[in-house]
């Protein structure tokens, strides 16, 4: 699998409305990856004390699999997520293949579509 490289959750970044972080899966899995996990303890790390913010936790796939079975899995992965980050204020969506993030022509597009945003903005 293609490797991708996100740059890491700082606390600078977070003030900053509609803040969005992504973590990718494995093909066909909602297990946490290694990588997945450490940003979001990072992120989780940073927002333990803060009631300034809320969360939309958003799951994806690639376009391999039925559209139910893409739906299931996005479904898990986005809970997988919202389970780890164990915060308040949170909105969890999923999509399936429906809003892939680049086209699922490629190896690496697909690994690039296999993901959870998790958007931070500012309470109002």
């Amino acid at each position: 699998e293609p490797e991708i490289i996100e740059p890491p959750v700082a606390k600078a970044a977070l003030p900053k409305l509609d803040t969005l972080i992504r973590v990718y899966f494995d093909f066909d899995k909602d297990d946490l990856t290694t990588k997945a996990t450490q940003r979001l303890a990072d992120l989780q790390q940073l927002l333990k004390s803060s009631e300034n913010y809320q969360f939309t936790i958003i799951g994806h796939t690639d376009a391999k699999g039925s559209d139910a079975y893409n739906i299931d899995l996005s479904r898990r992965r986005a809970q997988r997520v919202a389970d780890y980050l164990k915060l308040n204020t949170k909105t969890v969506d999923f999509k399936g293949e429906n809003d892939p993030a680049v086209e699922n022509d490629t190896p690496q597009h697909r690994a690039m579509n296999r993901r959870v945003s998790v958007r931070v903005v500012e309470k109002e």
